[in-house]
């Protein structure tokens, strides 16, 4: 019998690295198709970026979730004063 090679796709989460399944990992034939899957999984999360979150909420969680965020806005607002009561130029 020949040696075949056979490429799949799994989901692991990206906060801790848990498969999308307790008991066995999940193979499927496409990126598209473990996307689904995992969206159809209770409590797991898949970004338009990529990333996946399993259930879990903790700090290595909330990382991933951190890292996902835009920026804070600046936003200057003329006359306003900064915290030691000076007015920003």
């Amino acid at each position: 019998m020949p040696f075949m090679t056979h490429s799949c796709v799994a989901v692991r989460c990206d906060g801790c690295g848990n498969d999308l399944d307790d008991e066995y990992v999940v193979h499927c034939a496409t990126e598209d198709e473990a996307r689904g899957l995992a969206r159809s999984a209770a409590g797991w999360r898949v970004f338009s970026t990529g990333e996946v979150l399993c259930p879990e909420r903790d700090a290595d969680h909330q990382v991933v979730i951190d890292r996902l965020m835009p920026p804070e806005p600046q936003i200057p607002i003329t006359g306003q004063l900064t915290i030691d009561g000076e007015e920003e130029k």
